[in-house]
């Protein structure tokens, strides 16, 4: 059930990213004002996250701290999921377990969905 949740959450969590960067044309914003914060896809950070991993390590290895979308406490188990907007393009995101990755995904354009 625990892991259903963290999955389900993870998954609206990177759609709903994934829909807002799909429709950027309106209110794209000037090319000096986009902040990219690591250059391509993410590939070599996401491929370093791994299961078990505390939030701090994977800050350490994607190189900024992940903005947290949402927290829940259900019998004395702490649920987390975060965000590292890489660039305007690509995102990645993860579900921890008291503070241990338990569930990674991530959206690129040339990707889409990874898992």
């Amino acid at each position: 059930m625990k892991k259903i949740m963290c999955i389900t959450f993870l998954a609206i969590s990177l759609f709903l990213i994934g829909c807002s960067a799909e429709d950027d044309s309106e209110s794209e914003p000037a090319q000096e004002e986009i902040e990219t914060k690591i250059v391509g896809y993410g590939d070599e950070e996401y491929e370093q996250m791994k299961v078990g991993m505390s939030i701090e390590e994977i800050d350490q290895i994607i190189g900024f701290e992940g903005d947290l979308l949402g927290e829940t406490t259900e019998n004395g188990v702490t649920y987390e999921t975060y965000q590292w907007k890489l660039n305007k393009d690509a995102t990645i995101g993860a579900d921890f377990e008291n503070g241990k990755l338990v569930l990674k995904g991530g959206w690129n354009p040339r990707d889409k969905w990874r898992q």
